[in-house]
């Protein structure tokens, strides 16, 4: 039997296979039980659900600033530096 995996840039690495795994053949190694499916509890899953969900709140409230400062200085004839624009173009 394989030793679990371990997680690297959007792949698996099997410490007794020397080269990277998709999450594909993960899931192969899992279902032809070459891999033992790993028990994870359901509140750590929670607490991640709930660490992402602080994150995405506070991402909301600085792009609806910087969207509110970018029209803001717009409507007052000010000048938008480039920096903003970009950022205003990524988030929106």
């Amino acid at each position: 039997m394989l030793s679990l995996p371990t997680w690297v840039a959007f792949s698996f690495i099997l410490e007794s296979i020397p080269f990277p795994i998709t999450t594909k053949q993960l899931h192969y190694l899992v279902t032809k039980e070459y891999l033992p499916l790993p028990e994870i509890p359901l509140e750590e899953i929670w607490d991640q659900f709930e660490q992402d969900a602080i994150a995405k709140i506070i991402t909301c409230f600085q792009v609806g600033y910087l969207v509110l400062q970018c029209i803001g200085r717009a409507s007052h004839g000010f000048a938008i530096t480039t920096l903003e624009l970009s950022a205003l173009a990524i988030v929106v």
